[in-house]
């Protein structure tokens, strides 16, 4: 489409309406004559339409004895605008120079938009297709896209089905994302859940398998929990691939200590920042000059999009702090505050799926600093799958 219009633009055209009896009637003429209209428009007793400057000049032949009239509402495109402007060189040139970029850039694959990916990182799919031969910046003429999605498929595992469309200057990528092995077999494996951690039953919900504990047993750590062998009353045995939850009561600790004295990365406050212009895949440096060693580096990424597709153009901002190193000396309050805080992101991470019953914390001064232990009583599912092995069962 894009390359149509500006086919229009370059060659010039008109935009006109027709009015009298049965405007249809020159319509159908001239698209006996295969001229070729758009932007067509019907306005009560009138016609608003386009067609080519050539084709126009050729109606006058074309309505013979109808009792049509034309009316020019507007002349377009580039013959007409250069005409107003012949005594501005260098805007006529500059406008030639834009209408060629954007006629020989329509011919480069812009974005690479990537669909349908859930466990898979967006960036491996977009490495994998470079090394595949599709990339920003390169020509779409002779681009195979069923070797690519065949290509694809072979680099990335996980990926069960693929497909590559080139869609004007974007290349649309979907994939479907395969099982692996073990999710696979997950569900016929037979397997048994034992106790992951130490702690008394609160509940039981069991979907396979047969519960060998029961509400308010005391369990340790590998005890079995629900069994995967079945024993029937006819003296048959099954396998089952156990499921379910073993929620128990279970204690937890978490230590953190943090020493009175520290030497610790301060920013100076001044700063430096340093822009790169990516151009299709080429980098050019904004700037001259290095920033330095002693600093922290903050990178943002701006794209330019355009009707809502990402352009190959982007300009990377590299902000650097400048810091220095400082001897820092806490007292005792300052420096429990810091492990309550330390304590706090361990819980994000450590109890992150448990459910935080109470918590009892205890603070210990040392001569060199501070540490703090926090006691916990927490509920959780401590059910974990062990496979079952044949070999081993008599």
């Amino acid at each position: 489409m894009i390359v149509l219009n500006l086919y229009r633009f370059f060659c010039g055209y008109v935009h006109f309406k027709i009015t009298g009896d049965f405007p249809e009637r020159l319509m159908n003429q001239l698209s006996a004559q295969r001229i070729s209209m758009w932007d067509v428009v019907r306005r009560k007793d009138e016609i608003e339409l386009s067609i080519s400057a050539r084709n126009y000049r050729r109606i006058r032949q074309i309505r013979g004895k109808n009792r049509t009239r034309t009316k020019i509402i507007e002349k377009l495109g580039f013959p007409f605008f250069a005409r107003k402007r012949l005594g501005r060189i260098g805007l006529l040139a500059g406008a030639l120079f834009f209408v060629s970029f954007l006629y020989f850039m329509s011919g480069f694959v812009w974005d690479i938009e990537v669909s349908g990916n859930k466990t898979i990182d967006t960036q491996r799919i977009v490495s994998a297709l470079e090394e595949a031969g599709l990339k920003k910046g390169m020509r779409k003429k002779g681009l195979d896209t069923s070797q690519l999605r065949v290509d694809l498929a072979l680099k990335i595992d996980e990926i069960s089905w693929a497909a590559v469309n080139i869609n004007g200057v974007k290349a649309t990528v979907e994939i479907r994302e395969a099982k692996s092995p073990d999710e696979r077999n997950r569900e016929n494996q037979p397997c048994n859940l034992l106790a992951s951690f130490d702690g008394v039953v609160k509940d039981i919900r069991v979907k396979n398998g047969v519960t060998r504990v029961n509400k308010g047993d005391a369990v340790v750590k590998g005890d079995l929990l629900v069994s995967g062998i079945v024993e029937y009353k006819d003296g048959t045995t099954a396998f089952k691939h156990s499921e379910g939850e073993i929620v128990a009561q279970t204690k937890r600790e978490l230590h953190y200590f943090v020493d009175f004295e520290q030497t610790v990365e301060q920013r100076t406050g001044k700063t430096a920042v340093r822009r790169v212009l990516n151009f299709f895949g080429f980098k050019i440096p904004l700037f001259l000059g290095n920033a330095g060693e002693d600093s922290q580096k903050k990178i943002k990424e701006h794209t330019f999009t355009y009707n809502n597709m990402q352009l190959p153009i982007t300009l990377i901002e590299a902000k650097y702090y400048f810091k220095k190193s400082k001897m820092i000396v806490y007292d005792e309050k300052e420096a429990t505050k810091l492990a309550k805080a330390g304590i706090k992101r361990l819980e994000e991470v450590e109890l992150k799926n448990k459910r935080i019953i109470s918590k009892k914390e205890a603070v210990t001064k040392k001569q060199d600093g501070v540490g703090l232990r926090a006691e916990y009583i927490c509920e959780e599912n401590i059910a974990m799958e062990e496979i079952l092995l044949f070999s081993t069962v008599k």
